[in-house]
């Protein structure tokens, strides 16, 4: 298996570029920071982390009436905090698995389903004493200053209609999708200690709209969504929220500086500074239920290799 592999990837290499090259593979290294959401009594030991990983890109094509009109794109990163390759158990850790599959041509756009899984691991320090309520069982005292292993497990899918990007129409993407995440966060619940950190599962359904290009040279993408969700805990027997009080608004952002330089008709090399913002609040908030603003930050600067086939 590894020899064919070996042989198609000379094949690929050595195969004169076709003049309608659609397709681009991405790989790189990356060096950057994020934050975990609605936890104001955490610090981190430490925020940075490497990032590798590859990225399968299909260029859209003007065909119509297509179903499955191509190849599926790909896309997955690995993170740590130790380094590159990594040694050791890092203290931050987690990946990114992203998948769209194109289901139907329509016109110059495309209709994708999308999906995306995400799992994030973080050492933080306590700045106090605080209980913190698991999904099941009795609630456990962290101590001021306590080392803790905290961990975001997200998962995304929805349908997006993608279209070739146009100096007069730099809208690519419009993207309906539903944001499921679960990690620990702070709140304050009646009749239960202030700040407890519990055990919470929230979910947001999602509007947004991007411009995304590749093309030589200077490249601006960003995007924008909006999303309404609510919050579940996962002790809900023992607390005391009402079901209209657990609701949530969300606000997204992604800006993206790609520069990319060309080597030959096949080979590029890339730059980006890439910065995503999640951030999400209670509609209103009362005694029985108050929660933190959260705001979840993902900031990294890449390096890598573009190759077009």
């Amino acid at each position: 298996m590894k020899l064919c592999t070996f042989f198609l990837a000379i094949a690929l290499l050595l195969l004169p570029p076709s003049k309608g090259m659609a397709s681009q593979l991405i790989c790189g290294l990356a060096y950057g920071n994020q934050t975990l959401p609605a936890l104001p009594e955490f610090k981190a030991e430490s925020d940075r982390s490497q990032y590798y990983g590859c990225e399968y890109l299909n260029q859209p094509q003007a065909r119509t009436g297509n179903w499955l009109p191509d190849w599926p794109e790909f896309s997955y990163w690995q993170h740590q905090s130790n380094g590159f390759p990594p040694q050791g158990n890092p203290d931050n850790k987690g990946y990114q698995l992203q998948a769209d599959i194109p289901l139907k041509r329509l016109d110059t756009s495309t209709l994708f389903f999308h999906y995306q899984q995400t799992q994030w691991q973080q050492l933080l320090n306590t700045t106090e004493t605080i209980n913190y309520q698991p999904a099941n069982g009795a609630a456990i005292e962290l101590s001021d200053g306590q080392i803790t292993a905290v961990e975001l497990r997200q998962s995304e899918f929805g349908l997006a209609l993608r279209m070739p990007y146009r100096s007069n129409h730099p809208i690519t993407e419009v993207k309906l999708s539903k944001l499921n995440q679960q990690h620990p966060l702070q709140a304050n619940i009646l009749n239960q200690p202030l700040r407890t950190l519990y055990a919470a599962e929230t979910d947001f359904w999602q509007l947004s709209i991007a411009s995304d290009s590749y093309h030589r040279g200077l490249n601006i993408n960003w995007q924008v969504g909006f999303g309404q969700g609510k919050v579940a805990f996962g002790d809900e027997a023992s607390l005391q929220v009402l079901e209209n009080e657990d609701e949530l608004i969300a606000i997204k952002g992604r800006l993206d500086f790609f520069y990319r330089w060309r080597m030959n008709m096949r080979w590029h090399t890339y730059m980006a500074w890439q910065n995503r913002i999640l951030h999400w609040q209670q509609v209103s908030s009362n005694d029985n239920l108050q929660l933190p603003a959260a705001n979840q930050y993902e900031s990294r600067l890449n390096v890598g290799i573009l190759l077009r086939f």
